[in-house]
Parts: C-alpha cells; structure tokens; sequence
C-alpha cells in the first residue's frame, strides 16, 4: 500500500469517526410527572411570569435573549393549545407554565488509530468543542402550590441562540410526554 492510499484511508476513517459523532449529537427528551395528580382535569393555563422585558436581562446577550423567550413562550402556548389547553389570566389558569434554558460548553475527544490492520501506528485526536442548550418546561398547580410536571429536552440546540426551527422541535418533543399516559 502506498503512502498516498494510507493517507486516503486516514482521512476518510477520520470523516466517518466525525461524521458518527456529529449525527450522534441526539436530544434525549423526558418527563417527570406526579403520579397523584389526574392530568385531565386541567383545562386552562397562565405563564408563571409575564415576558422577560429586555432591560432585566443583562446587557451582554439581552437581544437574543428576549428572541429565545418570544420563541419558546409561542411554542409552548401553541402546544398546550394542541393538547387542549386554554391560555387564561394568571388568577383563573389551573396550571401556571415556566421555562429555563442552560447552555454548557461540551468537548468531545475522539481518538482515530491510523496504519494498516498489521501494524497500528498510534492515534490521530479529533477534539470537538460546542455548546449544548437544554430546555425544561414547567407546570406547576397554583392550588396545590406544587410543581406536577417536568419535561426537557438535553441537547435541544446547540450554539448560544437557539433558532425558532430548533425550540419548536424541542418544544414539540417534550410535549409529546404531556399529559402523562395520553398514549
């Protein structure tokens, strides 16, 4: 085998390894619900706090800030509108929703062997570094005082801003665990 084709070999093994890891950035999406409470009995919900305004947020990133709230806030009512749900002032909703977001630094390090089946000639390291956001929607009963259900999404987005394509598809995704045993 010449040098030429070693290399070749190389480099797409390198590519595949890459490829596998980029593909495998997969959202792992689940809910936490208390099993006491009957779901189908809420019919109405009210956001938990109105609209972040821009000058509460801090300077450095407040735009995209105030965008990612709009997105998720429209997502979320859409969905539970979806589910049935009525959007209602904060006295009257049987459920009070929130959201957060968490955004964290993520490195992946892959190590690639390079040579020939017979003789291995060490490693070529593919480091990968990016920011992973999560999302987590809140349903709290007012009456009860008592969070009822979780869901988030590990992995919704990645990068600091969010898109609306990517909150909606988390969004949708963890509502699909809403209500618990719709199934």
């Amino acid at each position: 085998m010449n040098l030429g084709t070693k290399l070749g070999l190389k480099r797409g093994l390198a590519a595949a390894v890459g490829l596998v890891f980029a593909l495998s950035g997969c959202a792992t999406v689940r809910a936490d619900f208390d099993a006491e409470v009957e779901f189908l009995h809420y019919r109405t919900f009210a956001w938990m706090h109105g609209e972040i305004p821009l000058s509460k947020l801090k300077k450095k990133h407040a735009a995209a800030r105030s965008l990612t709230d709009k997105r998720v806030r429209r997502a979320v009512s859409q969905g539970l509108a979806m589910r049935g749900l009525l959007e209602t002032n904060k006295q009257d909703a049987d459920l009070l929703v929130t959201y957060h977001t968490e955004i964290e630094e993520r490195v992946d390090v892959t190590l690639v062997p390079y040579g020939s089946p017979r003789r291995w000639h060490g490693h070529d390291a593919i480091v990968r570094y990016y920011k992973e956001g999560s999302l987590v929607v809140d349903l709290i009963d007012p009456r009860m005082n008592q969070l009822v259900w979780r869901g988030w999404d590990e992995g919704a987005f990645y990068g600091r801003q969010p898109t609306t394509d990517e909150v909606n598809r988390a969004v949708s995704r963890i509502l699909q665990q809403y209500p618990p045993g719709h199934e």
